[in-house]
């Protein structure tokens, strides 16, 4: 995404998926929200065990929400 986002405006945005990232994350959390915090447009907040996308409520799976709650308000 990194790549992809060097090559488009700036008013091309993304949504954050909590639960693609919990599943299949790349890099620190804090890292990838301040690197994407100008191109985050929505969020899609959701939980799940880090094995597969289960779309819980979040707080009832394995997310790091402390991490997700600093860098937001950072």
């Amino acid at each position: 995404l990194k790549e992809l986002f060097a090559h488009l405006p700036p008013s091309v945005g993304m949504c954050f998926d909590t639960g693609h990232y919990q599943v299949r994350p790349e890099g620190g959390l804090a890292e990838v929200l301040r690197h994407f915090a100008g191109r985050i447009a929505c969020w899609h907040l959701n939980d799940n065990d880090g094995l597969c996308d289960a779309h819980l409520p979040p707080g009832e799976g394995a997310f790091d929400w402390s991490i997700w709650k600093q860098a937001v308000n950072s």
